[in-house]
């Protein structure tokens, strides 16, 4: 019998589903620009400060924080709120 180890898709692979759904849920699509350039931001900077690919498995409220951290003293801002960034991960580790 041969049995395969099931993998979880990256935020990567997932990062377009949800942009899809928040469009059938009619948001606005500067929202989704938005995010979309939120969450890529992010991938990019956890690769960049982890040397390694962020997999939902490795993800930690510390990382989101260090992030928006990084923003608020490199740009001055926030691009995502705490409870956003909070629904966001929430929905991709659950689909």
């Amino acid at each position: 019998m041969v049995t395969t180890a099931l993998t979880s898709p990256s935020p990567e692979e997932v990062l377009p589903l949800w942009l899809n759904e928040l469009q059938a849920s009619d948001r606005a699509k500067g929202t989704i620009r938005r995010y979309k350039s939120a969450v890529e931001g992010f991938l990019a900077w956890y690769e960049r400060c982890e040397q390694r690919s962020l997999t939902f498995a490795t993800l930690t409220p510390i990382a989101l924080v260090g992030y928006r951290n990084e923003l608020q003293r490199t740009q001055g801002r926030a691009v995502i709120s705490p409870i956003s960034w909070r629904i966001f991960i929430i929905k991709l580790a659950n689909d």
